[in-house]
C-alpha cells in the first residue's frame, strides 16, 4: 500500500470512531430552512437538528407548543440561540431550560405565558440575553432570575406586570418594562444598569432616592399624576444620564421648576423627550450652555403665563420636534430672533399637528438658517402665493426636504382644499420669473438738455410725495457745460448747460391687496425693487399715469428754467440797445460842438 494512502487512512479512522459525528452530515429538515448555523422552522414538532446548527428560530407552530418541557429540549443541547415566536406557549416546565446548558440568548415572544416560577432558569448560568416580550406575564416569583449570573439584557415589555420583579440580577445593563401596568418604582440597587425603560406604565409613585444607578445613561419614565421633583432628577442620582424621556398619561406628569433647572444643569444630557408633561413656564427651553442635541416635545401644557423674558436658547440642538404642542410651536414662530435664539445647528424641524396656518420664510432664515428637513403635516395650511409658495420652490431646488408630504395638504382657499402643498398651484405666475414690464421693456427716455446762462449755478429740483417718505426715486441728470471764448448776441452762444439733479419720490401706485413697493428710476428707466406681484389691468393704467405725471413735472420744471433764462437775456439785450443809443446821441452833440467852434 502506498505511503500516501496509509497516511489518509490514519487521518480518517479517528473521525469514524466517533459515532456522534454522523449527525454532522444530516441534511436540513424538509420543514426548515438552513442558512449556515441558523435553522428556521415551522410546524408543531422539532425535527432532528445536527450540532453544526447553533441557532434555531421557530415561528407559528401548528399544532401549538403549549409547554416548554424536557422532552421538547432534549434535541437542543448544542444550541446557543433559541427563538420561539407565536408558538402558543403558556408555561415553562421546571428545569427544562437547564437541558440547554450552552444557551446564551433566549427570545420567547408573542405567546401566552402568564407566570414565571422558581426553577424556571436553573442551570442557565450562561444566559446573557432574555426577552419575554408581548406575553401575558402577570406574576414573577421573587428569586426567579437569581440563577442567571451572566444576564445583562432583560426585556419584559408588553406584559401585564403590576410591580417590578424582586431580586433582579445585579449585573444587568438593560431593563425594559415598558407597556406594563406598574404603578410604583422602588429604589433600584442596580449599579451597572445603563438603560431603564419604564415608559407607558401607570406610575404614580417614584422613590425619590435612586443613588444606586450611577451609570445610568438612558431613562424613560411613564405614568400619570406624579411629579418629577428635584430629589428624583438631579446630577447626584444620574451623573452620566444622556437620554431622558418623561411620558405622562391623561393627567400628565408635573415637572417642578427646580427639577427643570436640574435637567438644564445636566452637562451629559443629549436627548430630552417630554410627552404630556406640565411645566410652569418656558424656562426649561432656555439652555444657552447646554449640549442638548435632540429635543422632542408633544402635548405640552403650560400652567402659568410665559414671561416676556422667555426665550428659546438651544445652541446645539440638531432635531427640534414639537409635534402636537401648538403652544411651543407658536412660541417658536412668534418670538423675536434675538441673541441666543437663533438655532444655528438645527437641521430637522418637526411641527406636525400644531394648528399652523402659515410659515413665513423670514422665520426660517432668521431662526433656523441651516434647516434641511421640515415637517408641517396635519396642519390647516393657508396655501397663498406669498405665504407658503417658497416651500415647493425650496424642495424643487433641493434646499429643503419636506417630511410627511402626503399629509401636508392645503386647508384653504377653497379651490385648493385637500391638495398636497407640493402639487397645488399657489401662484398663477411664477414669482421667480415675473418681472415688472415697466422696468424690463420700457427703454430709457431721453431727458432734454436744459440751457441757462453761464453765470447760473446748478440747482437741485426735488418733488416729494409726503405719503411714503421711505421710497425715493432719484434721477441724476448731469451735463457739464462746455467753455467758450466768443461772445455772441444770440441766445445759444450766451448760455451754457444746466447741471441738475431731480429726486422724485414715488409711492401709492396701488397694488390690489398688497402694500406699495419702492421703485427706483435711473435716467428714465424704472426698476422694481420689491417682489413683483400680480397686478390687475387698472393698476398698470395707474403706473402709466404716474410715469406720465413724472414727465410732465420734469417738462414744467425745465420750462420754468428756460423762461427765466430768456427774460434775463432780453434784459441784457435791452440794456445794450440803450447804451448804444446813448453813445450815438453823445457823438452827435460832440460834432455839433466842433462845428460851432
Amino acid at each position: 500500500m502506498p505511503a500516501r494512502a496509509i497516511h489518509s487512512l490514519l487521518l480518517v479512522l479517528p473521525f469514524c470512531a466517533d459515532l456522534g459525528l454522523a449527525s454532522y452530515f444530516l441534511e436540513c429538515p424538509t420543514v426548515c430552512k438552513c442558512l449556515g448555523p441558523v435553522v428556521i422552522c415551522k410546524g408543531g414538532t422539532i425535527p432532528p437538528i445536527g450540532p453544526q446548527s447553533t441557532q434555531l428560530s421557530f415561528d407559528s407552530a401548528d399544532p401549538p407548543i403549549t409547554v416548554f418541557s424536557t422532552s421538547f429540549a432534549q434535541h437542543m443541547d448544542h444550541l446557543v440561540t433559541l427563538k420561539l415566536s407565536s408558538v402558543g406557549m403558556t408555561k415553562f416546565e421546571s428545569g427544562a431550560l437547564g437541558r440547554i446548558p450552552r444557551l446564551t440568548t433566549l427570545n420567547i415572544t408573542r405567546n401566552n405565558i402568564t407566570a414565571l416560577r422558581l426553577g424556571t432558569f436553573e442551570n442557565c448560568s450562561r444566559l446573557s440575553s432574555l426577552s419575554l416580550e408581548n406575553n401575558n406575564i402577570q406574576v414573577i416569583e421573587n428569586g426567579t432570575f437569581m440563577p442567571l449570573t451572566s444576564l445583562v439584557n432583560l426585556s419584559l415589555a408588553q406584559n401585564a406586570l403590576t410591580f417590578l420583579p424582586g431580586q433582579l440580577p445585579g449585573q444587568l445593563h438593560l431593563l425594559d418594562l415598558n407597556f406594563n401596568k406598574i404603578a410604583a418604582i422602588p429604589s433600584l440597587a442596580l449599579e451597572r444598569l445603563i438603560t431603564l425603560n419604564l415608559c407607558h406604565n401607570v406610575i404614580s409613585k417614584v422613590t425619590q432616592n435612586q443613588a444606586g444607578m450611577q451609570r445610568l445613561r438612558n431613562l424613560c419614565l411613564g405614568g400619570s399624576n406624579f411629579t418629577v421633583t428635584e430629589r428624583l432628577v438631579n446630577t447626584k442620582n444620574f451623573p452620566m444620564l444622556e437620554s431622558l424621556k418623561l411620558q405622562g398619561g391623561d393627567s400628565g406628569v408635573k415637572i417642578t421648576p427646580q427639577a427643570g433647572a436640574n435637567i438644564k444643569g445636566m452637562a451629559s444630557l443629549r436627548t430630552l423627550e417630554l410627552d404630556s408633561c406640565i411645566l410652569s413656564d418656558f424656562q426649561l427651553f432656555n439652555q444657552p450652555n447646554s449640549s442638548l442635541e435632540n429635543l422632542r416635545v408633544s402635548n405640552l401644557k403650560i400652567k402659568g403665563k410665559a414671561s416676556v423674558r422667555s426665550r428659546l436658547a438651544l445652541p446645539s440642538v440638531h432635531v427640534f420636534d414639537v409635534s402636537g404642542s401648538p403652544i411651543l410651536a407658536n412660541f417658536f414662530l412668534t418670538s423675536p430672533a434675538r441673541e441666543g435664539f437663533v438655532l444655528t445647528e438645527l437641521t430637522t424641524l418637526k411641527m406636525s399637528r400644531c394648528n399652523i396656518k402659515t410659515f413665513d420664510k423670514s422665520v426660517l432664515l432668521a431662526k433656523a438658517p441651516n434647516i434641511m428637513r421640515l415637517d408641517l403635516s396635519h396642519n390647516p395650511l393657508e396655501c397663498t402665493c406669498y405665504g407658503l409658495s417658497w416651500i415647493p420652490h425650496y424642495v424643487r431646488e433641493d434646499k429643503l426636504s419636506l417630511e410627511g408630504e402626503e399629509n401636508t395638504t392645503c386647508a384653504s382657499p377653497e379651490h385648493l382644499a385637500g391638495l398636497p402643498l407640493l402639487t397645488a398651484t399657489l401662484c398663477p405666475i411664477d414669482p421667480s420669473k415675473e418681472t415688472s414690464t415697466t422696468s424690463s421693456t420700457t427703454p430709457a427716455k431721453q431727458i432734454p438738455t436744459i440751457l441757462t446762462s453761464s453765470t447760473t449755478e446748478p440747482r437741485n429740483v426735488t418733488l416729494m410725495n409726503k405719503q411714503s417718505p421711505d421710497t425715493t426715486t432719484a434721477l441724476p441728470l448731469t451735463t457739464k457745460a462746455r467753455p467758450t471764448t466768443m461772445q455772441h448776441t444770440t441766445e445759444a452762444t450766451e448760455t451754457s448747460t444746466l447741471l441738475g439733479e431731480i429726486s422724485v419720490n414715488i409711492s401709492g401706485i396701488g397694488r390690489s391687496g398688497s402694500p406699495p413697493g419702492s421703485v427706483s428710476v435711473d435716467a428714465g428707466t424704472l426698476e422694481s425693487q420689491a417682489a413683483p406681484k400680480i397686478r390687475p389691468p387698472l393698476a398698470w393704467l395707474g403706473i402709466a399715469a404716474g410715469t406720465l405725471l413724472l414727465l410732465i413735472l420734469v417738462v414744467v420744471a425745465v420750462g420754468a428754467v428756460v423762461r427765466n433764462s430768456r427774460n434775463r437775456h432780453l434784459a441784457i439785450s435791452h440794456r445794450r440797445i440803450d447804451s448804444r443809443d446813448n453813445m450815438v446821441a453823445m457823438a452827435q452833440i460832440c460834432r455839433s460842438q466842433d462845428q460851432l467852434l
